[in-house]
C-alpha cells in the first residue's frame, strides 16, 4: 500500500548500523529510483524526493566506509 516509508526506514537503519555493506543498498535504491520515475510521470513533484534521498544515503554510506579505513 505505501512502500516508500519502509524503504526510507531501511536506508536509515542501514546507515545507522555503522559500516554498511554497499550491496545492501541496491534494492532500496532501485525502489527509490522506480518511485521517483513514477512520480515524474504522474507529475507528483514531492515524490522526486525519493531518488534524492537514495543518492544522499549512498553518498553517506560510501563516505562513511571510506573514513573507517583510515
Amino acid at each position: 500500500m505505501a512502500p516508500d516509508p519502509p524503504v526510507i526506514l531501511t536506508l536509515g537503519l542501514l546507515l545507522a548500523a555503522g559500516k554498511t555493506r554497499l550491496w545492501l543498498l541496491t534494492i532500496p535504491t532501485l525502489w527509490c529510483l522506480a518511485s521517483g520515475a513514477t512520480a515524474w510521470v504522474l507529475g507528483y513533484w514531492p515524490g522526486l524526493l525519493m531518488p534524492i534521498l537514495a543518492l544522499a544515503a549512498c553518498v553517506v554510506a560510501v563516505l562513511g566506509n571510506r573514513s573507517k579505513h583510515y
